[in-house]
């Protein structure tokens, strides 16, 4: 179902999405808790027919070399995809999604393990590639 803007439920939702977002400022257990319970706002009344799904989707969007030296990054690219990788091993409805292909070569590079569970997660249809990609062996 796509909601229109002039529906009241996608102006809840959206209010509901802002409250969240003013929430999470540092990720904190009393933050997620907080957010938990503006959640509860929605979830907790009954459902009616027409209910909407919300799907959330891990992203990972690096700044390759901005205020750090590019070994860093090669760095950052390998404990994010390691975290997807464990994440979608543990939960079996997540999805994972990047987008620079320069952060997949990297990793290939340097982890040609990690490269291979991301290359299993892909055929699994769980990591999922956005974007443009120049190459793609992935």
């Amino acid at each position: 179902m796509i909601l229109e803007n002039n529906d009241a439920r996608f102006e809840r939702f959206i209010q509901l999405m802002q409250r969240i977002d003013q929430t999470l400022v540092e990720y904190s257990k009393d933050e997620i808790e907080q957010c938990r319970a503006i959640l509860s706002e929605v979830y907790d009344e009954p459902a009616r027919q027409g209910s909407v799904d919300i799907t959330a989707t891990g992203h990972a969007h690096l700044d390759l070399a901005w205020m750090w030296p590019l070994r860093e990054g090669r760095r950052k690219a390998m404990r994010t995809f390691t975290t997807a990788v464990a994440n979608l091993e543990k939960y079996p409805d997540y999805l994972f999604g990047a987008s620079q292909y320069q952060l997949f070569e990297w990793v290939k590079e340097d982890h040609p393990q990690l490269f291979e569970q991301i290359q299993h997660q892909v055929k699994q249809g769980c990591f999922e590639l956005q974007g443009c990609f120049w190459w793609n062996q992935i």
